[in-house]
């Protein structure tokens, strides 16, 4: 089948497992009709957002070091520097 005639008569394509939570939102905003469609991109935002709020993404911040190395331009060797800049530093 020819990537035109999928477009207007294949069904949605299923997404992965993963995201399958998402599949009613994406199978309404690729409708072959216009009007079977969300009727604006807010629209179609807040169906998704309305899905991912109760989902709770706890990442734990990078550790960062509290000095940064820089690189002299006179001389190229690396200087070491305070990030909270510190006095003294």
């Amino acid at each position: 089948m020819t990537l035109g005639c999928a477009v207007c008569q294949a069904p949605v394509p299923a997404l992965p497992s993963a995201l399958s939570v998402l599949q009613p939102v994406f199978e309404r905003a690729l409708q072959k009709q216009a009007c079977d469609r969300q009727e604006s991109c807010p629209q179609f935002v807040r169906a998704l957002t309305g899905l991912l709020e109760p989902v709770s993404l706890r990442v734990s911040p990078p550790a960062v070091s509290a000095s940064v190395v820089f690189f002299s331009a006179s001389t190229g060797n690396p200087v070491r520097r305070c990030r909270l800049h510190c006095e003294g530093c």
